[in-house]
């Protein structure tokens, strides 16, 4: 199909453009490190022309080796206890995070327009494929992880150092600013989509100095996703001529191994046949003229996303929270509502999913 076949042609070019970048040319005379003490040493004229400052770091620093943090004077010549960079691997690593931010936006409609044509295929067969759901959740999972690297290289040479962050990872998420945040962003969708002068109200009930480390944008991801859902139903369950719709309530609760977040909304569920599907990249509950207004409109880089009709939404969600070792659950009652569960892990402790 004619949009798979893009995404495909894109990863190859891609990858081309890495391999093809030109390599580092490292000095001949390499710096003595205490790790490395049969190094040859540095001399005098390559500190003074080829060195500069290491602008990623801070002037405070743990040496892991001996569990303690030292101060490095960068005015002062180098010792051997500390490590700067030559110029030229200085040079390579703006012009590599150049071409990895220029990949980045080159794949940033990848899912959509995966989606698109996933959409299309079922349509076309009329049937929900077992395999596909497995690639495509290995193909997204390791999406997710490819980006999350592009992002924390970039960050870290290009920006400067951000209060309490380390490149996109931030170590002190506030999780009520996230949730806010993914709230209103899902009411103007809502109030843009069945043209609403108010979408449903939302309630927040989280405590304002809970904070975890995280990836901000992946929470903000999930929560956004899920709150679009349940707007969604909530204002097709009640009809967009409602004089009131009841609210969408979000609890957050702290506990020894997560921190667990409750979406729940009175837009009459869903079925137990459909609980099945829901995690599908080939099942939707929109109209199908959804995703025909959608493939009309959309462009490369200005378009808003659909309030729904894609079918990746949940099943993506999923991915993203199990990246960091927590998961997403979803339990509906059929002619009253559906209440989503987010469960993320404040231990750290899981290593990346990428079976």
């Amino acid at each position: 199909m004619k949009r798979i076949l893009a995404v495909k042609a894109a990863y190859a070019r891609s990858m081309e453009e890495i391999i093809d970048l030109k390599g580092i040319e490292l000095p001949k005379c390499l710096p003595s490190h205490k790790h490395y003490p049969k190094a040859p040493k540095w001399r005098a004229s390559f500190f003074h022309n080829f060195v500069q400052h290491n602008p990623s770091l801070l002037d405070t620093h743990l040496d892991s080796s001996r569990g303690r943090y030292f101060n490095i004077d960068f005015s002062k010549p180098c010792s051997g206890e500390e490590y700067e960079w030559p110029e030229s691997l200085h040079r390579f690593n703006i012009n590599f995070s150049h071409l990895l931010d220029t990949i980045r936006t080159r794949h940033d409609n990848v899912a959509s327009e995966l989606a698109l044509d996933i959409q299309e295929y079922r349509r076309q067969t009329k049937q929900i494929d077992h395999s596909i759901q497995v690639f495509l959740d290995r193909f997204y999972m390791s999406r997710i992880g490819i980006r999350m690297l592009l992002g924390q290289y970039i960050a870290l040479v290009t920006e400067p150092p951000r209060e309490n962050h380390v490149g996109i990872i931030s170590t002190r998420a506030n999780i009520l600013r996230i949730i806010e945040e993914a709230t209103e962003s899902a009411k103007f969708i809502c109030r843009l989509s069945y043209c609403l002068f108010e979408a449903p109200p939302v309630e927040i009930n989280c405590d304002p100095s809970l904070h975890m480390m995280y990836a901000e944008s992946h929470l903000n991801h999930v929560i956004f996703e899920l709150l679009k859902n349940s707007l969604r139903a909530t204002v097709e369950f009640y009809g967009v001529d409602a004089d009131s719709y009841p609210p969408v309530k979000v609890l957050v609760v702290k506990g020894e191994e997560d921190i667990t977040i409750r979406i729940s909304d009175q837009g009459g569920g869903f079925s137990r046949k459909e609980s099945s599907l829901v995690w599908s990249y080939m099942y939707t509950t929109a109209h199908e003229s959804l995703n025909d207004d959608y493939t009309d409109t959309m462009t490369a880089a200005s378009s808003l996303p659909p309030m729904a009709g894609f079918g990746f939404g949940l099943p993506l969600a999923r991915l993203y929270t199990r990246y960091f070792g927590g998961d997403l659950k979803v339990v509906s009652m059929e002619g009253y509502g559906t209440d989503a569960y987010i469960q993320l892990n404040r231990l750290c402790e899981s290593a990346e999913p990428l079976q």
